[in-house]
């Protein structure tokens, strides 16, 4: 099964085989803050799965805003 970028109008796909429920491509996630990416890399490796789903979410909605251009 395939899943859409979480970005509002992207057309692009990720073949979904680890079981993820939302996606952001990777031109829309280089738009995401750094400082940021970072540390839900950081949470991740300290398996702060909460923080880390928070985290996602923020940048998700960095990533939508950039791409509308608020």
């Amino acid at each position: 099964m395939r899943i859409a970028c979480c970005v509002p109008f992207c057309r692009r796909t990720y073949a979904n085989e680890e079981g993820f429920s939302e996606w952001v491509c990777a031109k829309h996630w280089t738009m995401t803050s750094k400082a940021w990416r970072r540390r839900r890399s950081l949470f991740k490796r300290r398996r702060r799965s909460d923080l880390a789903d928070k985290m996602f979410a923020r940048l998700k909605r960095q990533a939508i805003e950039r791409a509308v251009g608020l």
